[in-house]
């Protein structure tokens, strides 16, 4: 998941909880880090975005990834990409994560 999401950010946030823990665990990877450090250390997050943690404090578990610093954005066609996304690949990520994380995941816990 994190060489994924670093393909496509240089810092990545995971935020997770689970159905035996009410408490919200948050990590945070970050490339100029790892270069500074010449290692895969795992960082505090200084902050965490209010709508995720909002969403993930009202299921009973679930984990959620957030990308920063994002190496580019075509601003022109954002719209329609999102669009796209949605209608095109949210279903088959959907089914791609229930096949390798279907321990983990419960169908209403999944959005």
């Amino acid at each position: 998941m994190k060489v994924a999401s670093i393909s496509q950010c240089n810092s990545l946030t995971v935020i997770s909880k689970t159905k035996s823990s009410k408490e919200i665990c948050a990590w945070t990877w970050d490339v100029a880090h790892v270069v500074k450090q010449g290692e895969w250390e795992l960082g505090i997050p200084s902050h965490i975005d209010d709508t995720a943690m909002g969403k993930l404090k009202k299921i009973k578990s679930g984990t959620s990834v957030i990308w920063n610093d994002i190496d580019f954005i075509d601003w022109k066609n954002l719209d329609r990409a999102k669009e796209t996304f949605y209608k095109e690949y949210s279903r088959d990520l959907k089914l791609y994560i229930e096949t390798y994380f279907h321990r983990f995941l419960e169908d209403d816990n999944f959005n």
